[in-house]
């Protein structure tokens, strides 16, 4: 497989995740649906076969879980949206992938709390740790939003 033919795949991979998530974001579930086990086929066929930088592999990896997850929950699939921010979490912990992992934890806080608000801010409250030591405003702002969204959901506004 030429280098050109990984990157192909690579857009693929990205392209159909992307519009899953547009999709979803237009109340087309199906069509979401669709995509989404596309995206999934095409990263789980090339993912190792790519001939591309190990960095680049560990960035994608660590975004395929974080996007699916999210598509997943979109989709009111909580059970596979957990199993993907749990597996972003993973693997995050095996290539000290920290941003991966605080978004997989910001993810699995949104989950839990919808039914378990003390678990959701164990999330959200560790998400923020690490976000705030590595500098990563954008998510850190993510972060502290979803914290908020359960101290709402909570009825403790004044947090």
């Amino acid at each position: 497989m030429s280098s050109r033919d990984n990157y192909s795949n690579f857009k693929s991979f990205y392209t159909y995740s992307f519009l899953a998530f547009c999709y979803w974001s237009i109340n087309d579930r199906k069509q979401s649906q669709i995509l989404l086990e596309q995206s999934i086929s095409f990263f789980c066929r090339d993912f190792n076969q790519a001939n591309t930088s190990i960095e680049r592999q560990i960035w994608s990896a660590g975004y395929y879980y974080i996007l699916t997850g999210k598509t997943y929950h979109k989709l009111g699939q909580i059970d596979n949206a957990e199993i993907q921010y749990n597996a972003a979490i993973s693997f995050a912990n095996q290539t000290n992938f920290l941003q991966v992992k605080a978004k997989g934890l910001t993810g699995l806080g949104e989950i839990y709390m919808q039914s378990n608000w003390e678990t959701a801010l164990k999330y959200h409250t560790e998400s923020i740790q690490i976000l705030d030591k590595m500098g990563a405003k954008c998510d850190l702002a993510e972060a502290y939003y979803q914290l908020g969204l359960t101290y709402q959901a909570m009825g403790e506004i004044s947090k």
